[in-house]
C-alpha cells in the first residue's frame, strides 16, 4: 500500500470496535478526526455486495474508516483502490485494512481531492462508489474542521463531491464499468438528475430511504434549506411529527 505523508496524530485514536456490515464483521480502529460506519454506508454495503465480484478492481471515493473498502476485499476485490481529502482516514483506512488480515498489495490509499491523485491513464475500474458529504457552506455557522463532522461539508450547496462522482466517475471506468453513488433531496434533486442524463448512458435508482435528520444538521442547516426550497421551489427536507426527515437516494449509473 501507499505511503501516506502527512503528519497523523495517534492522540486523535478511539476504541476499537467491531461492526457486522453486509453479513461480515469487520474489526476497526476509531480516529475522532475520521468517520465510523453511518447508516448510509451500511446500507450501501448491501448494495456492494451483489456488485463487487471476486477479481474485481475497484475504487472508493470518500473512504473514512476504510469499512466499504474492506468489505471489497474481503469479497474478493483483486484490487482496491481508496481516496480521500482527509489525511487521517487515510491512515487510519491503512490500519484498518491490515488489522482485518488483509494482503498489503490488495490496497492502495491516497489523499486526494476526488481523482486527483490517479494518473491520467491509470487502470480503469470495474466499480466505483462514493457516500458524499452533503452539508453546504453557510456563512452563519463555525464550519471550522476539528471533529469528523467537519469533513461533512461540501462546498456552497452540499454538492461538491457528488457532483464529481456524476461528472468525473465515468471517466475511471472500464466499458463496463458501473458507478455507485448516494444523493439525497438536501442537495437538491433537479442537478442531480440532469448530470446524470449528462455523464450517463443509464441510471438507476436502487433503494429510496427516508430518514431523520442526524444531529449535525441543527435549525441553522433547517433554516438554510428552507431558504433555498424558497428559492427554487425544490423541497430539501420535510417535517414528519417533531422532527424533520430527507430522501435518500442511492444510484447505480453505466458510462
Amino acid at each position: 500500500m501507499d505511503k501516506v505523508t502527512a503528519s497523523f496524530d495517534p492522540s486523535g485514536l478511539e476504541d476499537a470496535f467491531s461492526v457486522e456490515v453486509a453479513g461480515h464483521c469487520i474489526e476497526l480502529e476509531s480516529h475522532r478526526m475520521v468517520f465510523n460506519p453511518t447508516s448510509f454506508g451500511r446500507n450501501l454495503a448491501l448494495l456492494l455486495r451483489d456488485f463487487i465480484l471476486p477479481g474485481a478492481t475497484v475504487c472508493e471515493v470518500g473512504i473514512g474508516s476504510g469499512v466499504l473498502s474492506i468489505l471489497a476485499g474481503l469479497l474478493g476485490a483483486k484490487s482496491v483502490t481508496g481516496l480521500d481529502v482527509n489525511p487521517d482516514a487515510v491512515h487510519m483506512a491503512r490500519r484498518n485494512w491490515q488489522r482485518n488480515g488483509l494482503p498489503a498489495k490488495g490496497a492502495r490509499f491516497h489523499q486526494s481531492s476526488m481523482f486527483s491523485a490517479l494518473d491520467a491513464d491509470s487502470a480503469r475500474f470495474d466499480l466505483v462508489w462514493s457516500n458524499p458529504p452533503v452539508l453546504p457552506l453557510v456563512d452563519v455557522i463555525d464550519q471550522t474542521v476539528n471533529d469528523r463532522d467537519g469533513f461533512e461539508v461540501a462546498g456552497v450547496d452540499g454538492r461538491s463531491v457528488l457532483d464529481g462522482m456524476l461528472s468525473q466517475a465515468k471517466g475511471k471506468l472500464s466499458p463496463d464499468g458501473r458507478m455507485l453513488t448516494i444523493a439525497t433531496s438536501l442537495q437538491g434533486w433537479r442537478e442531480t438528475a440532469r448530470l446524470l442524463d449528462s455523464f450517463w448512458t443509464s441510471h438507476t435508482i436502487l433503494m429510496e430511504l427516508e430518514l431523520e435528520l442526524t444531529d449535525e444538521c441543527g435549525p441553522l442547516y433547517v433554516d438554510w434549506w428552507l431558504a433555498q426550497e424558497v428559492l427554487d421551489g425544490e423541497a430539501r427536507i420535510y417535517r414528519q411529527g417533531h422532527a424533520w426527515f430527507h430522501k435518500v437516494w442511492f444510484i447505480e449509473a453505466r458510462p
